[in-house]
Order: structure tokens, then sequence, then C-alpha cells
């Protein structure tokens, strides 16, 4: 076994499971497994505490199980081109160390991110999302562009976000805490129903 591997890719391949030897490669940081066969996240990763990044773009992941993360201190979570419908939420205490999460081209039609405390940069394009929340704490960039969206609820104020695209949506009006968006520098809501923006 190589005990001091730190990147794995095992991307392309039929893979629909992990051995349990795998948990002895205490360094592992970087885990690719796109374009497989599974269907939920290999809890292997669990004896894995040195991973941050774990790539599982198209797979066929219809289901995400959020407490599958709950022993991991992963920060980059990629789950695009799955077939994700439904998010089974954990307590946020266990979901603090994800930075980044990516779930583009999915099948969701909504989606409450606010179980990530810390989270800085949503990727949540082509879904069918309709309400989306969020906590505004450590937010700098969403791209929710492409989806259904009616409602974006975010608490706190994201007062660090500087990149946000909700363009070819559903929405109204802006909401109301973008007016507390001091550092916004990109802000995109092309092809949505506004019909007058507010005074701020």
């Amino acid at each position: 076994m190589c005990v001091s591997l730190q990147t794995l890719v095992l991307d392309g391949n039929l893979l629909s499971a992990l051995p349990v030897e795998l948990g002895r490669l205490q360094r592992l940081v970087y885990l690719g497994l796109s374009f497989n066969e599974f269907t939920q996240v290999p809890s292997v990763l669990e004896q894995l505490p040195a991973v941050e990044r774990l790539c599982m773009a198209g797979n066929k992941v219809c289901v995400l199980m959020l407490q599958a993360f709950r022993l991991l201190t992963l920060k980059h979570i990629d789950l695009r081109l799955n077939q994700i419908s439904a998010v089974l939420p954990d307590e946020p205490e266990f979901l603090r160390h994800v930075t980044q999460l990516d779930v583009r081209d999915n099948c969701l039609s909504e989606l409450d991110a606010s179980v990530f405390p810390r989270l800085e940069v949503l990727h949540c394009q082509r879904n069918r999302i309709r309400r989306l929340r969020l906590r505004g704490c450590a937010l700098k960039a969403l791209y929710a562009s492409s989806n259904e969206l009616q409602e974006l609820h975010m608490s706190p104020a994201a007062s660090s976000l500087t990149y946000l695209d909700i363009s070819r949506n559903c929405m109204k009006a802006l909401p109301d805490w973008l007016s507390d968006s001091r550092k916004l520098e990109v802000l995109d809501v092309s092809h949505n129903h506004i019909a007058e923006l507010p005074p701020w």
C-alpha cells in the first residue's frame, strides 16, 4: 500500500465501491472518482481524515446524504452531472469545513445550502431549483443560472459577496439583502421577470 499517496485519481472507470483497505491512505488529500458508477459517497472516506477535495462528477448519485460528510474535513465537493434530486440535511456543526460545493447539472428542485456555515462558493447551475437558501457569513460567489428560482434566501446578509449570477431564472424582484452586499462586483440577473429595480 502506497501510504505516502496524496493524490489518487480513478476517473473514467466502472467503479461502484472502494475497498476498505483504502482507509490506510492517511495522507490522501485529493480523491478523484469522477465518471464512474457510484450511487453514494463511499463510506471508506470516513477513514481518510486528510482528504480536502472530493471529485465525484458524472456518477449516479440520486440522493445526497450529507451525513456521509459528517466525519470528514472536506473543503471542496464536486458532484456535477449526477442525478441528485434530493439532499438529506445534517447539522451545520458537522459541515463547517466545506467552502466550495458544486452541484451543477443535477435534478434539484430546491436546495438548502445554509447547512454549510462556511460556504464560500456555490455552483448550482442547470438544475430546476425554485427555492435556494444560504448563509451569507462567508459567501463570496454564487452561480445559480438556468434554474427556476423564485426565492433566494440569505441569512445573515452576504457582506463578502463579490459575484452573483442568477440569470435565466424566474425572479420577480432583486432580494432585499443585496443592498448590504457592499463588495459586490458582478451582478447578472438577465433573463428573469424583474419589472422594477429597487431604489438602492
